[in-house]
C-alpha cells in the first residue's frame, strides 16, 4: 500500500545560506509550497534578479509518519540544483529544475528530524538550459510528497518514473498493452495483479501472476483524436502481493 502525504506546509527560508543549520530558528521566514524566491524580482523588469543557494528547513517527528515500512521524499521539482539532507546527512543531490526527483530517507529518520534542501539556480555548466527567454525562479516551486511504501514496492527512484512502464501496441482496433513493473525487495512468493479501468472506472482488463511482466489485451479500442478533442482515458495500475 502505497500512502502519499502533502509536506507543503510550514518551510522555513532563507537566501544565501548554503551550509545545512544544525537546528531551525523562528528567526526565519515561513512559507508554503510551491515557493519560489524570484516571484517579484524575476519578472519587475529591474536590475534585482537575484541567483544563488536558498536554504529551505521543515521539521519532521517521527509520530506523524504513516505506518509503513520505506519512507520517501517525492521533490515534484526544484530549480535548478538541490542538496538534500535529514538530520545533516547529505542524501542526494540533484541537478536539473523540471523534473520529479525522489530520495529515501528510511535510514536516516530519527524521533525528531530537520529535513534540509539547499536550491540553487545560479548559474552552471550542469544544467541545461542557461540561456532562455524565461525566468529560472530559484526554489521549490512545485511542491513536496512524503510517499511510505512497505519494504517490497514498486520503485520509485528510477529518474523520476513511477516503476511502472506501459506500452500499448495497436493491431487494428485491439491493443496489445505491455506492461513492466520494477520492483524492490520483491521474492517468489508475490504476486502482481494488472488491472486496466476505463474512463469511468470500469475494469477492462485484468490479470495476476508473480512475474514482473505481463501483456493485456484491449478490444474495439476507442482511438483518441486530437483535432475533433474526442478523448477515452484508460488507466493501468498494479498492485503486489504476497501469496499466503
Amino acid at each position: 500500500m502505497r500512502i502519499v502525504t502533502d509536506l507543503n506546509r510550514k518551510w522555513a527560508f532563507r537566501k544565501g545560506v548554503s551550509v545545512p543549520p544544525a537546528e531551525l530558528s523562528h528567526e526565519w521566514t515561513f512559507v508554503n509550497l510551491p515557493h519560489t524566491w524570484n516571484g517579484i524580482d524575476g519578472q519587475d523588469g529591474g536590475a534585482d534578479y537575484w541567483r544563488g543557494t536558498a536554504c529551505y528547513l521543515r521539521e519532521l517527528s517521527r509520530e506523524e509518519l504513516p505506518q509503513g515500512e520505506r519512507y520517501l521524499l517525492d521533490f515534484l521539482a526544484v530549480n535548478a540544483s538541490a542538496n538534500v539532507y535529514v538530520n545533516g546527512k547529505h542524501l542526494c543531490h540533484h541537478d536539473g529544475g523540471y523534473s520529479d526527483f525522489k530520495v529515501d530517507i528510511t535510514d536516516a529518520l530519527e524521533d525528531k528530524n530537520l529535513i534540509c534542501v539547499l536550491a540553487d539556480n545560479s548559474e552552471n555548466e550542469r544544467v541545461y538550459p542557461q540561456r532562455a527567454d524565461f525566468t529560472f525562479y530559484g526554489g521549490l516551486y512545485r511542491g513536496v510528497n512524503l510517499i511510505t511504501v512497505p519494504a517490497a514496492h514498486i520503485d520509485t527512484e528510477i529518474d523520476g518514473f513511477p516503476g511502472l512502464y506501459v506500452t500499448p501496441v495497436l493491431h487494428g482496433s485491439v491493443a496489445e498493452v505491455r506492461i513492466d513493473t520494477r520492483i524492490v525487495n520483491g521474492d517468489s512468493s508475490m504476486t502482481i495483479r494488472y488491472t486496466i479501468l476505463d474512463a469511468d472506472g470500469m475494469v477492462e482488463a485484468e490479470t495476476e501472476s508473480g512475474e514482473t511482466q505481463a501483456v493485456l489485451m484491449l478490444n474495439s479500442v476507442h482511438r483518441w483524436h486530437g483535432k475533433k478533442g474526442s478523448v477515452s482515458l484508460y488507466s493501468t495500475g498494479c498492485a503486489a502481493q504476497r501469496r499466503h
